[in-house]
């Protein structure tokens, strides 16, 4: 007998009718979506899966064509490739700013499409080349990335970020209001404080699209030694093109007009990928 057209729902966020049952996206979620920080952390693996494409209407071509590969919970990433290889778009993918067009990503053995834009955001913390800060002090622009973090979580994730020295020179330390998108302070102090903003946010998977590009190399080595320490159990990508980055990561992906063309370890690049090395050699060049 086939049953009628209404449909009755269960504490689980599904809803069954005459043609089966499927998960509810406009109402509430499925109990599980509610935990997706715990599903990334149980799972053990926050990565892709299947041949990864993504286009849009206004771009012809694949940026992505048969992007395949996993990262494990805990793995440090470097995404590398020359300019416009696919590097922003592969990263933008993650907290589902785009879904794919073909292939499916995973995260924690979920398709990433079955999980809400707001847990996996909740679940994401990215820090971009140009941090946007708002006219506020350094404290509350930190604060910003957890709404609950305490004075003292602030401060030890501006210790963290290499901000330690910048703030004992500002008479006002944390308390310092920095202008309208930070316009008191230099590149380099805006990306560190949205370094530790999005340590205080505490999220599974992070993110740095270019985030140590305005500091030196000095100051960048600090903050990539605190930074993988800090995020020791997290997952961490780092889109970039200076090679310090590399040094602390456990694989590299090399992107190249939108296909993966060689990942491994940065010794298993330096001798089996001369994409690579010729890569490798022009940023040396530039740094």
């Amino acid at each position: 007998m086939i049953a009628p057209e209404s449909s009755s729902k269960s504490i689980t966020g599904r809803e069954t009718t005459a043609t089966g049952i499927r998960l509810i996206r406009e109402a509430q979620p499925p109990r599980w979506k509610l935990y997706a920080l715990s599903i990334i952390c149980m799972h053990g693996v926050a990565g892709f899966t299947g041949a990864l494409a993504y286009s849009t209407r206004l771009i012809a071509k694949l940026a992505l064509r048969n992007v395949s590969f996993d990262i494990k919970a805990g793995e440090k990433v470097a995404i590398i490739g020359r300019s416009g290889s696919g590097k922003s778009t592969l990263i933008d993918l993650v907290p589902r700013f785009h879904d794919p067009t073909g292939g499916t990503i995973r995260i924690g053995g979920y398709n990433a499409s079955d999980i809400s834009n707001e847990s996996m955001r909740a679940a994401t913390a990215l820090i971009s080349q140009d941090v946007f800060l708002f006219d506020s002090t350094i404290l509350e622009n930190i604060r910003d990335g957890n709404a609950g973090a305490s004075d003292e979580d602030v401060e030890r994730a501006a210790r963290r970020a290499a901000l330690t020295e910048t703030l004992g020179n500002m008479p006002a330390g944390l308390q310092t209001v920095v202008g309208p998108n930070g316009s008191s302070l230099s590149g380099g102090q805006k990306q560190r404080i949205g370094i530790a903003r999005a340590l205080v946010k505490d999220a599974d998977i992070c993110v740095f699209d270019e985030a140590t590009s305005a500091l030196d190399v000095e100051t960048e080595k600090q903050v990539l030694e605190n930074v993988t320490k800090e995020l020791d159990h997290k997952t961490v990508l780092f889109v970039t093109h200076r090679p310090a980055t590399l040094d602390y990561v456990d694989r590299i992906l090399l992107l190249d007009e939108g296909r993966l063309v060689s990942i491994g370890t940065k010794k298993e690049l330096e001798t089996g990928s001369e994409q690579y090395r010729a890569l490798l050699n022009i940023a040396m060049k530039e740094s």
